[in-house]
């Protein structure tokens, strides 16, 4: 009996230690808010928001020297070297559609072929020259096609009483030739905080 005791007490044991309470999420509350908004907004996709130019322009005040290198035996690809005094920071691949957004000494890119489907967005310490995170998009998912068209557009976001100015969320907007999609990261870990598709399949975009 004193045997049979103690392994019924080391299962309860096990089985108190595998109910254990997760930890909370401290971003549920963004995540809740964000859904809800993301549910009530129509989406609209901003044309002359995408591409190389309109990310360098917004790029207005800085420290850093963004040098752009064309390859043109690479097709459309293009390199990007982010210097400052004099000194290389760090180099991105990326084409002419390309965009980014540049807070202090902290990147986010949005990596994403121009004829496939998908988008990874990364945030990069410009001063380490180091990857902080990297987040594969739920976007649309991976539909099988031949012909396909993506583009995407980036910008900061922020929920009032939820966000302190400055420290505010990353917005991605995509507009793929089977869908459109709005999706939004926390700037600080790169988590989905919200994602929504408000258009699936291959038809026109309205």
């Amino acid at each position: 009996m004193r045997y049979g005791a103690a392994v019924a007490l080391i299962g309860l044991v096990a089985f108190n230690g595998s109910m254990a309470a997760e930890p909370p999420d401290p971003l549920a509350a963004k995540k809740v808010k964000w859904q809800k908004q993301l549910e009530e907004t129509k989406f609209q996709f901003a044309a002359d928001q995408t591409g190389l130019m309109y990310s360098l322009s917004q790029y207005i005040q800085g420290n850093y020297k963004i040098h752009v290198i064309y390859e043109p035996n690479l097709w459309r690809n293009m390199t990007f070297k982010f210097e400052r005094d004099g000194k290389e920071a760090l180099t991105v691949s990326g084409h002419a559609h390309s965009v980014f957004r540049i807070d202090g000494n902290v990147l986010y890119f949005a990596h994403f072929p121009t004829n496939t489907a998908g988008c990874t967005v990364a945030a990069y310490d410009l001063a380490a020259g180091k990857e902080l995170w990297k987040t594969q998009l739920n976007a649309v998912g991976f539909p099988p096609h031949s012909v396909y068209q993506n583009e995407v557009t980036l910008d900061w976001s922020g929920l009032p009483g939820l966000d302190k100015e400055g420290e505010g969320s990353i917005k991605i907007t995509g507009r793929e030739s089977v869908g459109d999609y709005i999706e939004i990261l926390d700037r600080t870990t790169g988590k989905v905080l919200a994602h929504k598709i408000y258009r699936s399949g291959f038809a026109v975009p309205k």
